[in-house]
């Protein structure tokens, strides 16, 4: 048998290598797992996940605590209270609004406010007792108006109104 020798001790240019392709791996695995999250989302988001994503895009009033009503004069006698008045305040929705009817280049207003030109793809906000009003003013003719209701979602104009 033969004496064993101990092993050679690595050098440090090669400790420093051994390290940067460990940390090349590593970052090659955060952007493949980045990517393919954007890539379910998008996925989702473009088949199928409209209706999901608008529920996430509602926007509620704020819940305030307010003060007790000071106490009515039925309150004082030992009547019963009075019922209390719900609130009606409207509920705010995004829309995803696609507009491709019309000649192209066509100017696109919605509620009187310039949004761009057709073939439109784009979000706003609406409340929800409040109709949309869409109006089309091709470059030649007359405007085309549109008018639809706000339940959130998305919104596709792709012919003549209704």
């Amino acid at each position: 048998m033969s004496a064993s020798t101990p092993p050679r001790p690595e050098s440090f240019g090669a400790l420093i290598e051994r390290a940067a392709a460990i940390s090349r791996f590593l970052a090659t695995l955060l952007v493949t797992a980045v990517a393919l999250r954007f890539a379910v989302v998008g996925f989702h988001h473009a088949f199928g996940g409209a209706e999901e994503a608008a529920a996430e895009h509602r926007v509620s009033p704020p819940h305030v605590k307010s003060a007790p009503p000071p106490p009515s004069a039925s309150n004082l006698a030992g009547l019963p209270p009075e019922p209390a008045t719900a609130s009606t305040t409207p509920r705010s929705y995004r829309v995803t609004l696609g507009v491709t009817a019309g000649p192209p280049r066509s100017e696109l207003y919605v509620n009187g406010r310039l949004v761009g030109q057709t073939p439109f793809f784009g979000d706003l906000a609406c409340k929800e007792t409040l109709p949309i009003h869409i109006q089309l003013v091709p470059p030649t003719g007359a405007p085309i108006v549109y008018e639809r209701e706000c339940h959130g979602g998305t919104i596709e104009i792709s012919g003549p109104p209704p």
